[in-house]
């Protein structure tokens, strides 16, 4: 299609209209506009339906100009006749149909259901054939049937018989036939409308056909095994079709490029292009072909854990496959010690860390370990989804030398990469499978990006073309603010709306600021929830009040449809607050990137208020940028979504938007990141290198007593496993060979590693090989485990209670390691550009573990009062008041207080567990001997076994297993 003048100015109208309606700022003539803009793009989409674009056996082939058109059509919102808005829709679906968009197309069935509504009293089985049409549309096609078949057999009343309801008639039938999977009919219909001139009923039709044809070739039972032979199975027959009843073409040209064969490869697609339906395909198939094996999907958020947990077990329960979710700490144990082959779950579903800690336990000479080795040696399948993380700083470095372990351990592995990042993937997955990465596709459905000028102009971006201004809404002075005026005025249809922050507490202050900003909206909003949603807002309510108090401020805010989301939170408020979002029964979630990767949750429109975001640039990096604004308008939710980034003017973040952000040309790849991080870096403001060293030094610990690292020049065989050394330059591999060989010769020095021919392990460097934990950490830890296994460690051995006294030993020992310190009051104190000082002069023995001093007391005490089942208001009220009232525990609002005490315990209790999991470790043959409930005592915060069965068993919350603790 060529694009001339008048065709951009008509899609930018429409664009524009869009935009404006959501932001109830429609000027007064723009109608007019609108309905030019409208008929222009109409004659273009008239004549595209017979285009040879859109006639191509492959999907996906239509230019992305001829598809915005079609939904801004599809979506424009004119005053005119039913029958010409219908014909316009039926034209839309026609366009969508032949190109395979069935995500826009299940909504858009929504669509064409409501204006169908019009024609109940004049023409009763045109209404039903636009209702029906929307169901199949939607992917219920048994129902639309069998309301059909009703209706033609049994008819609907005394309609009278003119020529148009004979048409509506021959129109129900024809579809009633082609869901039956007949096209005769349909053929026969088509061309007695067209010999005949009739217009309307002849778009039907071919709405109708366009749609049959294209679903066919999308049919799972179809594309499935024609691509894969195992799906020709019968027993998976059943499986295939209790699926939904057409593949994406992102779906289908995985599939036919080999995703579900056993091959290793790296699926790189748009965010809700259904890659974790294809990751269980691959699964279901996997499992059939190699009877007696396993596959573990390892997910690097906990909240998408529960998520591919929940979805598999629906998925692969009628196969007869089990799915177990291994968990998200560092814990090198496996429960249940005597286990036979069945007792391993046939799909487990764990995170990166929780993975390394079984890596690492495998083959040890334990009931844990064989189990762990069992597990591993009956893999086939590793699925590592956002693998794109493997790039990014923090947790990169780490993901990145699992792998590499991995590739280099289990080479029978088959790996199965998925990401979100759709382009800039093919050095990653010629690194972890030595094929190209599948990847290209275009996303299901569609995204408006507008940007909101400091000048007041809000700005959409175009691809293709220059930015457009849409409108212009004055801007004040504080961008919190703005984004609080801005979530106020978008439609309600728009809702619920996720506002992406940088921080925890910006996170909270925004949530604050639209509820003081709204008080009356959240109370009628309230009315209007259906009666199941109203409770299922008062259970979140009761949950908030009971682990953070009634007057905590997110229980208020909840009432009214407002919530805060972070990784300070506690686990079960956050799932509540996960709840209330997928069942759409909250207005606004202020959030930080918890929520916003990986998250499936039916966001319409995302604000982002800031572009600061904590990262080695200091701003939003592109990548992260593509999948915040993934969660607007997911498949399942609109045919599009919004996204608002408000613009800034300071120095480094001017023009990141339309220079960095909306560049097209913009092709960022997936790169190693070991080159970035100096073994000792000496900047002042670099603590994170330092934490990035400390991580590679445990992987490259893990490697040295994995048995494969008995050659010669370990540090270059080790870095050339990586992807960093991959896709590095001479000068880059020479430095992250020389970062991995100062890490070796640092073992050595701690005495966890020895000079031979080649550097192996200590005993003790076995031991603490096991934790997990920094080299400082265990050098430091292993001396105070091996005092505390001579008194009052043998105490905890018949303990069903952990007592007061126990309690404060305890935390005082998780307190000897630096990932306890990194969290702590006591770090917190220290000015930033001091910290990496303070932390390096106490790994290398300079100054005196900080016993004593009153913000590390302060820490052991809380710790233990969390332990010992205190609440979060009883510990804010132990806490000490910082001086700044900036700092955690500065206020001294008793509700905001709460709130730091949960970030703060959120912050530990990770680490807690984990560290806890050392001394067990590190303690030996005592070790195995100590209550397996203490760990999830630690991080739980109960302080006996049955309260913690109470939660892990029962499911209660906190205070429910402490209230029933407390009964005789």
């Amino acid at each position: 299609m060529t694009e001339s003048v008048e065709f951009i100015r008509a899609r930018q109208e429409l664009r524009n209209a869009r935009i404006k309606d959501v932001l109830n700022s429609d000027a007064p003539d723009s109608s007019g506009k609108v309905r030019d803009a409208r008929d222009r793009l109409l004659e273009v989409i008239m004549l595209a339906t017979d285009m040879e674009s859109l006639s191509s056996d492959d999907f996906d082939t239509a230019e992305l100009a001829t598809i915005d058109a079609a939904v801004s059509l599809a979506l424009a919102d004119i005053s005119e006749s039913e029958t010409d808005s219908l014909l316009v829709i039926l034209m839309c679906i026609q366009v969508l149909s032949i190109d395979g968009h069935f995500a826009r197309l299940s909504l858009l069935g929504l669509k064409i259901e409501e204006t169908g509504q019009n024609f109940y009293d004049q023409r009763p089985y045109l209404a039903l054939a636009c209702k029906c049409f929307g169901l199949v549309l939607r992917g219920k096609e048994r129902s639309a049937r069998n309301q059909l078949s009703t209706a033609l057999v049994e008819g609907m009343g005394s309609v009278e018989r003119t020529h148009d309801q004979i048409l509506d008639i021959l129109v129900c039938a024809s579809l009633r036939d082609v869901i039956g999977g007949s096209r005769r009919l349909l053929e026969k219909s088509r061309k007695l409308t067209l010999n005949s001139s009739e217009g309307f009923a002849y778009q039907f039709l071919e709405s109708i056909g366009s749609w049959y044809e294209s679903a066919e070739k999308a049919r799972p039972w179809t594309v499935l095994p024609e691509a894969d032979e195992t799906y020709r199975d019968a027993r998976l027959r059943p499986y295939l079709l209790n699926k939904r009843p057409v593949l994406f073409p992102a779906q289908i040209a995985a599939i036919n490029a080999g995703v579900t064969r056993d091959t290793s490869r790296v699926v790189a697609l748009p965010t809700s292009s259904g890659k974790t339906l294809i990751a269980e395909l691959r699964v279901a198939a996997t499992l059939l072909r190699n009877p007696g094996s396993r596959v573990i999907y390892v997910a690097p958020y906990r909240l998408l854990a529960r998520q591919v947990h929940r979805s598999f077990s629906r998925g692969l329960s009628p196969l007869g496959f089990t799915v177990q979710d291994l968990g998200s700490g560092f814990d090198p144990a496996v429960r249940e010690t005597e286990v036979t082959k069945e007792e391993l779950p046939n799909v487990a579903v764990c995170t990166p860390e929780r993975l390394d800690s079984l890596l690492r336990m495998a083959g040890q000479p334990t009931g844990a370990g064989a189990k762990a080795e069992e597990l591993f040696e009956s893999c086939t399948l590793l699925i590592f989804d956002e693998l794109q993380l493997v790039g990014r700083p923090g947790r990169g470095p780490r993901f990145e030398l699992i792998l590499a372990r991995i590739k280099q351990r289990y080479p029978h592995w088959n790996i199965l990469g998925l990401c979100a990042a759709s382009h800039g993937t093919d050095e990653l997955s010629a690194w972890l499978t030595a094929q190209n990465s599948i990847s290209g596709a275009r996303r299901p459905t569609g995204t408006l990006e507008i940007v909101w000028k400091t000048n007041g102009d809000l700005r959409q971006r175009f691809p293709g073309h220059r930015p457009v201004t849409v409108t212009r809404i004055p801007r004040g002075s504080k961008p919190a603010d703005d984004a609080v005026s801005l979530i106020l005025r978008l439609d309600a249809r728009y809702r619920p709306v996720l506002a992406v922050e940088t921080t925890r507490s910006q996170a909270e202050s925004l949530a604050k600021k639209v509820h003081a900003q709204s008080p009356a909206v959240g109370s009628s909003w309230r009315q209007l929830l259906s009666e199941q949603k109203r409770e299922q807002v008062d259970v979140a309510v009761e949950e908030i009040e009971n682990l953070l108090g009634p007057r905590h401020p997110l229980a208020d805010l909840v009432k009214h449809g407002v919530a805060f989301h972070h990784a300070g939170l506690p686990t079960p408020i956050l799932r509540q607050v996960e709840r209330l979002s997928a069942n759409q029964a909250i207005r606004i979630v202020c959030a930080t990137t918890t929520v916003a990767e990986g998250a499936d949750l039916p966001f319409r429109a995302v604000v982002l208020p800031h572009l600061n975001f904590s990262s080695t640039s200091g701003r939003l990096d592109r990548d992260l940028y593509l999948n915040i604004i993934g969660r607007a308008g997911r498949a399942n939710v609109a045919v599009e979504g919004m996204v608002f980034i408000l613009d800034s003017e300071a120095r480094t973040l001017r023009n990141l938007v339309e220079g960095n952000l909306w560049v097209d040309a913009a092709q960022d790849r997936v790169t190693g990141r070991l080159y970035d991080i100096a073994a000792r870096s000496q900047s002042a403001n670099d603590l994170w290198l330092w934490q990035g060293y400390l991580q590679i030094q445990s992987q490259v610990m893990a490697w040295l007593g994995e048995g494969r690292s008995y050659v010669d020049d370990q540090a270059e065989a080790l870095a050339s496993l990586t992807l960093s050394w991959a896709d590095g330059g001479e000068y880059r591999k020479r430095r992250i060979t020389e970062l991995i060989d100062a890490s070796i010769r640092d073992l050595e020095e701690r005495g966890l590693a020895v000079a031979g021919s080649p550097y192996q392990l200590t005993p003790f460097g076995g031991r603490a090989r096991l934790t997990g934990l920094s080299a400082p950490t265990v050098s430091r830890l292993g001396d105070r485990v091996a005092e505390a296994s001579e008194d009052w460690l043998p105490d905890l051995i018949f303990a069903t209670e952990i007592s007061p006294d126990l309690a404060m030993r305890i935390s005082r020992l998780l307190f000897q390691s630096f990932e306890m310190l990194e969290g702590g009051l006591w770090l917190r104190k220290i000015r930033q550009g001091d910290r990496l000082g303070a932390v390096q002069s106490l790994a290398a023995g300079a100054t005196p573990w900080p016993e004593g001093d009153p913000a590390f007391e302060a820490d052991v005490s809380l710790l233990a009062s969390w332990i010992r089942g205190n609440s979060y208001a009883a510990i804010s009220q132990q806490a000490p008041t910082a001086e700044s009232k900036r700092s955690i525990f500065g206020s001294e609002d008793d509700s905001a207080r709460v709130s730091d005490a949960a970030e703060y315990l959120g912050k530990l209790t990770y680490p807690a567990a984990w560290v806890w999991s050392a001394v067990r470790v590190l303690s030996g043959a005592l070790g195995e001997s100590l209550p397996v409930f203490i760990r999830d005592a630690i991080e739980l915060g109960v302080p006996s076994e049955g309260a913690v069965r109470f939660i892990n068993d029962v499911g209660l919350s906190r205070p429910g297993a402490l209230l029933l603790r407390a009964v005789p």
